[in-house]
């Protein structure tokens, strides 16, 4: 499960720098920034179960293993946070987005709760910033500008 940030004219804007001769590399540095503040902000929003008495079927013995989990990813054309993974905390997609009740059986179906989505768009004020200011001195790097 991830959450992915675009940027509108990011093409655009990578085909110009790079016929400017910039290392496109520096790309993935704003990238990563900006997802590091999205990131910090969905740990400390990620819901956190309560132990349970056995383990199994998917429930941890502890709670906390989904924050364990969130980490961030940037390449030259996004940045992305992410949680979970598939053979130790399978339950990140449901907890997110939600799952359907099943007919006939009790307790099943999980509410959405988009915990990451929700910490992406509150500090996008934050994030955005960050990234316009790595892309204005890459811009001002390039000769002639």
């Amino acid at each position: 499960m991830s959450a992915t940030l675009r940027v509108r004219g990011g093409k655009r804007l990578r085909r110009t720098l790079r016929k400017a001769g910039v290392d496109l590399k520096r790309l993935k540095a704003a990238n990563k920034a900006a997802a590091e503040i999205a990131k910090s902000a969905a740990v400390a929003a990620t819901p956190v179960g309560g132990p349970y008495k056995k383990a199994g079927r998917g429930r941890p013995r502890t709670g906390g293993r989904l924050k364990a989990t969130v980490r961030s990813f940037a390449s030259q054309r996004s940045g992305q946070i992410r949680a979970g993974n598939a053979s130790r905390v399978p339950y990140a997609a449901p907890v997110h987005w939600g799952w359907p009740r099943t007919k006939g059986v009790q307790g099943s179906g999980i509410r959405p709760n988009p915990w990451m989505s929700t910490a992406a768009k509150a500090t996008e004020p934050a994030w955005l910033k960050e990234y316009e200011r790595h892309v204005d001195a890459i811009i001002d790097s390039v000769k002639g500008a």
